[in-house]
């Protein structure tokens, strides 16, 4: 038996419809984009979507729309992919490290109260393997920042992990905060790459619009249009999009699967060494991948392994990477990144699987 961390999927539909792209002629940015985004509007239950060709652009896009006006500061996690922090860098701001909660694996919100300053831009939050931050406790700290230092620093949500997730009722990406979601190679829904930002309102959605395609709106005349805010070509095209929405048709049933197997991972019996990751009451979670923290890793990766479960940590601690300036006083991080796993809980992992990944984690190691 061989269980993979992670798969691509391909539904059955995508070698037809993107063949059918392929001898239209038209691969770049075109209808079928138009096409994703309306079916993208249609599941996330907003509007305001803009597709672009990664998730990394979507967080860059995101933090050089914020009016800066003098403030420098990104709050975020650092145990996360790159692609959520390099964009920091990327827009000449400073990465502000704060703790994360080992019980959820979020951003520890307290740890955030304590950090808020007069030099806070934006607050960087990841929802890990698909698990939502508490959105109304961050609210809260929004509205202190708001009457202790006159602004509200803007809230960006990675949503890499989390596509299907929801929080009180609604998926994310409608909680009036800027998110970004991720159509990697390996995420729930794929476009083989791409990305998705949505915006919490009209203005910061046009401006979207123009700026993922060189600051010129695509419905003018190109030749004659004066670019005022300068852009990128960070745009999705029609090949990648065709593969989305082959991919999009009855997603809910893969994610039923990931959310069956997490369930079950989260529910055996308590293990000597081990704790799982929790999600809050009030939310939905996608689980990309349940994440649990267990002594001695490597002995537990080593046992895992050579039963044919594959399991290791997916992401490390960002902060010890020099273009950050060095390594953060981060205690509860520390303990995570020394030892979290994440264990596969996907699409393609079924009951009898589930159960006997249950049954390898609870022989011990």
């Amino acid at each position: 038996m061989e269980i993979p961390l992670f798969k691509v999927r391909m539904k059955d539909q995508v070698l037809r419809r993107s063949s059918n792209t392929l001898k239209s002629g038209w691969v770049g940015q075109g209808v079928e984009v138009e096409i994703f985004e309306s079916r993208l509007s249609d599941y996330i239950g907003n509007p305001l979507i803009n597709t672009v060709n990664s998730a990394t652009s979507g967080i860059h896009l995101a933090l050089h729309s914020l009016k800066t006006e003098g403030r420098d500061e990104v709050l975020t996690t650092s145990v996360t992919c790159m692609a959520t922090n390099l964009p920091i860098i990327h827009n000449g701001l400073k990465a502000k490290w704060v703790d994360m909660d080992p019980s959820t694996m979020n951003m520890d919100l307290e740890d955030l109260r304590s950090k808020i300053s007069e030099k806070t831009l934006c607050i960087m939050i990841v929802h890990w393997g698909g698990h939502p931050v508490d959105l109304n406790k961050l609210s809260e700290i929004q509205d202190e920042c708001e009457s202790k230092y006159g602004f509200r620093p803007v809230v960006i949500e990675d949503c890499a992990h989390a596509f299907g997730s929801a929080f009180d009722g609604k998926r994310l990406g409608n909680h009036g905060n800027i998110c970004v979601y991720s159509f990697q190679a390996i995420k729930h829904l794929t476009t083989v790459d791409g990305g998705a930002i949505i915006s919490p309102n009209k203005d910061h959605y046009e401006r979207i619009k123009k700026l993922r395609w060189y600051g010129l709106d695509r419905n003018d005349d190109r030749l004659t249009q004066n670019v005022v805010d300068a852009g990128f070509k960070f745009h999705m095209n029609d090949l990648n999009a065709t593969i989305g929405i082959a991919n999009i048709k009855d997603i809910d049933d893969d994610i039923k699967k990931h959310q069956r197997n997490g369930f079950h991972l989260s529910c055996y019996s308590i293990v000597n060494g081990l704790r799982r990751q929790t999600k809050l009451r009030n939310s939905v979670s996608s689980y990309w991948f349940y994440t649990i923290l267990v002594e001695n890793r490597s002995s537990f990766v080593k046992h895992m392994n050579s039963k044919g479960v594959e399991v290791r940590q997916a992401h490390s601690r960002n902060d010890t990477s020099d273009c950050f300036g060095g390594k953060a006083d981060l205690p509860s991080t520390k303990l995570i990144d020394e030892q979290m796993v994440q264990i596969p809980c996907g699409w393609w992992v079924s009951e009898s699987e589930i159960n006997y990944i249950a049954d390898c984690i609870s022989e011990g190691w």
